[in-house]
């Protein structure tokens, strides 16, 4: 995704009547988004209707990259109608009362600004009214627009806009690649880790990066090559004031501290929500156990039917990195069962489970499996992560992900009984295609392409 184009709303029926100056409020908002290299294509004046504005900021956000929404008076209309949106009911938003509840935002009425749907996000600085923001939907506030942008949402726009370069180091002798320099965009040097001077791949496509690491290990086939990650963003998210994140980084650092590295393994199917797990993992390693040689241990419960998008991208997955991932084919609980068998000193599961996921919404962090399957204890840390969560996520720290969620795929089974989200469908004339599953804002309908027959 570039993050490259917007589209504007303001949302106020002062506009529509001229009492108000859009062009000047529309110079500078469109102006700070071109120093960031995001055209505005499209601006639209919506009167304070709840349907109006959900249609709007349905459209805009199917159409564009980023979502600003410019709000006055009535800002329970935009709260209203993004509730619609989302199917999510209106909750009050503790930590955005705080801050209202100073003087200098009295008139803005603390009753009304702070009802919002739970999955609502908040861009801090300081005192100032935050950005409010959803699936890269931004709400600013008329008389503040200027501020806001420029001191919170310019460095948030600015992180998603940044191009992304992966990164592994490896311990071989330090000449004679030219047989990597076919490889595109590939950059080839030296970087010392640990006082240790090692060969450095980097490349902005992540297939061009595994591409190198197969070709190179190849070429050193009759012996063992030592590699690193770097795992991106790893401080960024170490450091996330994201309740959500830190939440999920306690549940990972108490689990390894409760059984030990050695002692845990991750579920791990290609998913959007054990990649993003898996990312998260490897950070709290990183920080907390940054002299653990071994890898992280995945279990890949197959199906006879899985998407070859799904295996391709799992074995690429492993490879950059790092990972031993063991592929059982039969069923969940069939799988745990061998897994654990052959492995008996395994005694904790990291699973991408969220609450709204079936079977799911009794769940805790830590729960053992039950009495009749397999005895294990589940870690969930993501258990309360919102599908917008699991995705901004994704596209903000520029992690990895399984090309199928670029086609309209929002929950992967296989290739039998998943297809492309029917919510996401759009038709160009008669030509029907689907939006990626990053468009996609109600979280209700993120199984609506799953157990339906596919044609393969």
């Amino acid at each position: 995704m570039e993050f490259n184009t917007a589209g504007v709303i303001f949302v106020n029926n002062h506009f529509l009547k001229g009492d108000l100056d859009v062009d000047r409020v529309l110079t500078v908002v469109a102006g700070e988004l071109n120093t960031l290299g995001i055209s505005v294509k499209k601006v639209s004046i919506v009167e304070e209707e709840d349907s109006s504005v959900s249609r709007e900021l349905h459209s805009f956000s199917n159409l564009f990259d980023v979502v600003v929404a410019v709000v006055n008076s009535k800002i329970s209309t935009v709260s209203k109608s993004l509730a619609n949106l989302v199917s999510e009911p209106l909750v009050f938003n503790n930590e955005l009362a705080e801050i209202t509840a100073l003087d200098e935002f009295s008139s803005l009425g603390t009753s009304e600004i702070c009802w919002w749907p739970k999955s609502i996000k908040l861009l801090k600085c300081g005192n100032l009214l935050p950005v409010l923001h959803f699936h890269r939907i931004f709400i600013v506030y008329l008389e503040l627009a200027h501020k806001q942008i420029q001191l919170m949402l310019r460095e948030h726009l600015l992180r998603y806009r940044q191009e992304y370069c992966f990164v592994k180091l490896f311990k071989v002798p330090l000449n004679g690649f030219k047989y990597l320099e076919s490889i595109e965009n590939l950059d080839i040097g030296t970087e010392k880790h640990e006082d240790i001077e090692m060969l450095r791949l980097s490349s902005k496509s992540f297939d061009n990066i595994v591409r190198a690491e197969v070709e190179l290990r190849n070429n050193f086939s009759n012996e063992p090559v030592t590699s690193v990650t770097l795992i991106g963003a790893q401080d960024l998210v170490w450091n996330s004031s994201e309740a959500h994140i830190k939440s999920a980084l306690q549940a990972i650092e108490k689990c390894f501290e409760m059984y030990q590295p050695q002692h845990v393994f991750l579920s791990f199917n290609g998913g959007k929500d054990c990649t993003v797990l898996h990312h998260l993992v490897q950070v709290v390693l990183k920080k907390k156990y940054s002299n653990l040689n071994a890898k992280l241990l995945c279990l890949y419960v197959r199906s006879n039917c899985a998407f070859k998008e799904q295996d391709d991208f799992i074995g690429q997955y492993s490879i950059h990195y790092n990972l031993e991932v063991v592929t059982i084919m039969s069923d969940i609980r069939q799988a745990l069962a061998d897994i654990l068998a052959a492995r008996p000193q395994l005694k904790a599961c990291f699973m991408g489970t969220r609450r709204t996921d079936p079977f799911s919404d009794n769940l805790h962090t830590f729960e053992m499996t039950d009495h009749d399957w397999p005895q294990v204890m589940r870690c969930n840390p993501l258990l309360n992560w919102h599908y917008s969560d699991i995705w901004d996520y994704l596209l903000y720290y520029k992690v990895p992900y399984c090309k199928l969620y670029d086609h309209g795929y929002t929950s992967l089974g296989n290739a039998t009984n998943t297809i492309p989200n029917p919510y996401l469908s759009v038709f160009e004339g008669d030509t029907k295609s689907y939006l990626p599953a990053y468009k996609m804002l109600n979280e209700r309908h993120e199984r609506d392409g799953r157990n339906k027959k596919s044609k393969i």
